[in-house]
């Protein structure tokens, strides 16, 4: 009983430190044939990782018992598993520990390192390049194509591809030059005459005017068409890229309309949005007035028509036809299906998209 009150250890409790071997193994450096450990000299009989680490034991001293650690997947060897500079007693606990700078306000990922805060190890803009490695390189960590060339940042410094981008990388290139290893918008190694943001070279590839901004006359600038990116001088805001030789496309412009586009001469746009706001608020059909016997129907996706008329008068607002007048019972943003019979066996078929 002295012995154990000498050394501080539990005089009931064999093993007080839950290592595994007994208090007796560890102080007197014994066998104790009840346990598997063979000591082989004297340990702490209070260190749950002296002679051996136990489940209780916290080998890198990080505020997390190993048991834990392998529970959260953690590293019981690193005591900043993620790299991120808060301790994985600060992450899973969120508890302070003085040895770092940062102060926890609650638990975090222990094995994210962009959580709690960006460390090097994290890579915030998810281009497959960490923050550490990007400050390296020169490139924005929260940018993931610093240069705007369509190519990311990760694709450029690791060579590697990424299915995001319809880029397919064969070797690495500059991150920081706009020119490789394509050009983009920002490119203008060769000029840009008509300031569309398009180099020379790349309308050249394309076929459009160098020294026009608008090649094909629809209102929306080679550069957006091109890209599929916004060019604020406009009022068009791309969803993607587009066809810069076509009037017709990515909408039914005055160009469009007077080069005599769409089948039969006639246009019938995709979508319009009637939601008041003076832009696009009827269905807008051109070219009907060859074809005065025409009849225009309306469906939705369970096939009931909504609308007929013949001739159509660009009048529907998107709303139930009652008798031989528009109502005003809205229908819901969707996909509808028309046919559009101009006679002579001429009949157009095609979907409309209608938000609000």
């Amino acid at each position: 009983m002295a012995t154990k009150l000498t050394n501080g250890t539990d005089p009931n409790n064999p093993d007080t430190d839950s290592d595994g071997v007994t208090d007796g193994e560890e102080i007197n450096g014994t066998d104790d044939p009840t346990t598997p450990y063979v000591p082989t000299g004297t340990s702490d009989p209070l260190d749950p990782c002296d002679p051996i680490s136990s489940p209780t034991c916290d080998s890198d001293g990080d505020g997390v018992p190993n048991d834990d650690e392998d529970d959260a997947g953690t590293d019981p060897n690193n005591p900043d598993t993620d790299g991120d500079g808060v301790t994985d007693g600060e992450e899973i606990n969120g508890t302070d520990d003085p040895t770092t700078p940062y102060v926890p306000t609650g638990t975090s990922d222990p094995l994210d390192p962009c959580d709690p805060l960006a460390s090097p190890a994290c890579d915030s803009d998810g281009d497959g390049v960490d923050n550490g490695d990007e400050a390296t390189n020169g490139t924005d960590p929260n940018n993931p194509d610093t240069d705007g060339d369509g190519v990311t940042d990760g694709e450029e410094i690791n060579g590697t591809d990424d299915p995001s981008t319809p880029y397919v990388p064969t070797g690495t290139s500059d991150p920081l030059d706009p020119c490789d290893p394509i050009e983009g918008p920002d490119c203008n190694e060769n000029g840009d005459d008509d300031g569309d943001g398009v180099p020379n070279s790349v309308e050249e590839e394309n076929g459009t005017d160098p020294n026009d901004p608008d090649t094909d006359g629809d209102g929306v600038t080679d550069s957006e068409e091109i890209y599929g990116t916004d060019d604020p001088s406009t009022p068009y805001v791309p969803t993607g890229t587009s066809d810069p030789l076509d009037p017709c496309d990515p909408i039914i412009s005055q160009a469009c309309i007077d080069a005599g586009g769409g089948e039969y001469g006639v246009i019938v746009p995709e979508g319009f949005s009637p939601n008041n706001d003076g832009t696009n608020d009827m269905f807008v059909i051109t070219g009907l007035d060859e074809y005065p016997d025409h009849v225009l129907m309306i469906f939705n996706r369970w096939g009931h028509k909504i609308f007929e008329s013949s001739p159509y008068e660009n009048n529907w607002d998107g709303s139930v036809q009652k008798g031989t007048t528009v109502g005003n019972d809205l229908l819901p943003e969707g996909t509808y299906f028309y046919i559009l019979d101009l006679g002579d066996d001429k009949v157009m078929k095609g979907y409309i998209y209608l938000t609000r």
